[in-house]
């Protein structure tokens, strides 16, 4: 009886480690994709579109966990910002000093140009007819001319507007109703301003160094990037003095962002990957739903059951080593069948939720 719990006690302390290194908080994202150069990130239906590499869009189905690469288009030159409005897709190429579109319905689409002759275009965003992209003036040479324009791309051959100018590095740009948020890599600021004004007035939120790489907008939640803080931090821009959280720490060079679901996707740069977080682990009512629920029985060697659940949850099964065993769905008092598996101890990962331990006798 001694060896035998001496075994699991063993098996026990190496799952724990595992689990420390899967579920807390820094390091709670799992990877998506790797080996790819990501800058921007949009979603469009089920598929997460990316920078592949220096000249590549590409894309996967983010529903699917063993979902191939998918090539878009290639042909550009430092690709960088990226902005969807139905099924065009606009991308901004700093190299070649252009925003093209491409239509991502199209096998091989054809690139067209939208707007040339740009000093150092970053981030585009859309807004019903227009385009909005930040011009970064020649990386960040700190003289003024950056500045923030708009065409509209109803029109086959559009005036640029410029919304505001006499930034100096204006990076990222993020638009909530009449708000237009932007990130400057010089000066590391978060600043907004009405883009219904004619004469706008800047906004300054906050002051972070080496942040607002990306942004995405959850509800009231403005999440950014902090490249040389490797990790994301979020606002409520609600508040007229907003609060500062870190989300997930221990990141590599993340820059670009997007929510999809309940998932927020991370590009890191440094680690040539995407990542994703699920942002419901920030949840207070399911962290005290967490503490309602339980497993019985246990030890079993015919099926676990959980009890405290109040709507079916997806699960997935590892074994002590941190190797994936079975998943499904479950739902309040609902058998899991464990008479397949082989003695040992194994957890029981809940959606949104920590890992619940059970031996198999």
């Amino acid at each position: 009886m001694k060896l035998f719990y001496f075994k699991y006690l063993t098996a026990f302390i190496i799952a724990t480690v595992f689990l420390f290194f899967c579920y807390n908080t820094n390091a709670q994202t799992t990877d998506v994709v790797s080996g790819i150069q990501p800058t921007d990130l949009v979603i469009n239906g089920d598929y997460l579109y990316f920078r592949s590499d220096y000249n590549t869009i590409s894309k996967i189905d983010v529903t699917d966990e063993e979902s191939e690469i998918i090539e878009v288009s290639t042909g550009l030159d430092n690709v960088w910002g990226l902005a969807l409005n139905a099924n065009e897709l606009y991308i901004s190429s700093l190299d070649l000093g252009k925003i093209v579109k491409i239509d991502i319905t199209e096998t091989s689409p054809t690139i067209i140009d939208i707007a040339t002759g740009l000093n150092g275009p970053q981030d585009i965003e859309t807004q019903g007819n227009y385009l909005y992209y930040a011009e970064y003036n020649t990386f960040g040479n700190g003289n003024g001319n950056g500045k923030i324009s708009k065409i509209d791309i109803t029109e086959t051959s559009s005036m640029v507007e410029v919304v505001i100018d006499g930034l100096i590095t204006p990076y990222s740009i993020l638009i909530n109703n009449n708000d237009l948020y932007f990130g400057h890599n010089v000066g590391d600021k978060l600043s907004k301003l009405d883009i219904t004004e004619s004469t706008p007035n800047v906004e300054d939120i906050l002051t972070i160094t080496d942040a607002f790489f990306g942004l995405a907008l959850n509800g009231d939640d403005l999440y950014f990037s902090n490249f040389s803080g490797n990790k994301i931090s979020k606002i409520n821009i609600t508040e007229s003095t907003p609060t500062v959280t870190d989300v997930v720490t221990g990141l590599n060079g993340p820059a670009g962002l997007a929510i999809y679901g309940d998932y927020l996707y991370i590009g890191e740069i440094g680690a040539n990957k995407i990542s994703k977080f699920n942002l419901t682990t920030l949840s207070t009512k399911e962290n005290t739903l967490e503490q309602n629920v339980n497993l019985f029985p246990n030890p079993s060697n015919n099926f676990i059951q959980l009890q405290g659940l109040q709507e079916s949850i997806a699960y997935k099964i590892y074994s002590s080593i941190g190797q994936l065993i079975n998943k499904g769905v479950i739902s309040n008092e609902e058998r899991i069948g464990i008479q397949k598996l082989s003695n040992g101890l194994y957890f029981l990962k809940l959606d949104n939720m920590s890992a619940l331990k059970f031996v198999k006798e």
